[in-house]
């Protein structure tokens, strides 16, 4: 959580300061780090729900991936649509999407 709030207060302030918007409230500021991070909890909390899990038939090693030691794994929990790249998706989306919903509902330039 303190990492998730860490980068988005980095590419927060990276972003003010490189897009041409003036001098920019605290509260929008503080807004757009509080959208990332919730964009990396939802990262963290379907990643630990959802997010498809195999095990590797030849070594039994928990993994992402449907492929480990040259061989298929099995599907052991987690939805098999959901990979780590779908579940990445959706959480960079998520918190993009809070983002543009607090700088379009409170931040009128």
């Amino acid at each position: 959580t303190v990492g998730g709030i860490a980068g988005s207060a980095v590419i927060t302030t990276i972003g003010i300061a490189i897009l041409p918007m003036g001098e920019v409230p605290v509260a929008l500021i503080v807004g757009l780090i509080a959208a990332g991070a919730l964009g990396s909890l939802l990262d963290s909390l379907l990643g630990a729900s959802i997010q498809a899990r195999y095990t590797c038939t030849v070594c039994e090693s928990d993994t992402e991936k449907r492929v480990h030691c040259n061989t298929a794994t099995r599907h052991s929990r987690g939805w098999a649509v959901m990979g780590i790249d779908a579940v990445n998706i959706a959480c960079a989306l998520s918190g993009a999407g809070i983002g543009w919903f607090i700088a379009s509902n409170f931040f009128n330039p």
